[in-house]
């Protein structure tokens, strides 16, 4: 399916890194800081990745934490779509005071296929095994 699945990513800024991934079964590549970035508790902040990409219609790039991350700082999840040329940035929520280097990994991103069907308003859902029961519902 994937054979000749290719994402071109164009790195923009000297200090950049491609992003990999660290074992090959794993699902997502890892994003690297480009620069030094000085994060306090409880602030916002857009941490350049200096990357550009290029990749099919019809598959998004989601961007999410990795797990050794929580202890300095929560990744804002992010949608890279594929007609976005643009640069990429992370934005992530500083837990504790922390210095983030270049070279840094700082997240991770997963692609997807997307869903092109159509939305339908309807009036009821069929009835399912789960129904309504939501949070918690299978503990």
């Amino acid at each position: 399916m994937f054979k000749d699945f290719f994402i071109h990513v164009r790195l923009n800024h000297p200090l950049a890194k491609l992003p990999d991934r660290a074992y090959s079964g794993d699902a997502g590549f890892d994003l690297y800081s480009c620069e030094y970035i000085l994060i306090e508790e409880g602030k916002r902040y857009l941490i350049p990745i200096g990357i550009q990409t290029e990749f099919p219609e019809g598959y998004v790039c989601l961007i999410r934490d990795r797990s050794s991350t929580p202890e300095t700082h929560i990744c804002v999840a992010g949608v890279i779509d594929s007609g976005y040329r643009g640069d990429w940035f992370v934005q992530v929520i500083g837990r504790k005071k922390c210095l983030i280097k270049p070279g840094d990994k700082i997240a991770q991103f997963l692609i997807l296929p997307v869903f092109t069907g159509n939305l339908v308003q309807v009036d009821n859902l069929s009835l399912s095994e789960r129904g309504a029961k939501n949070l918690g519902s299978s503990n």
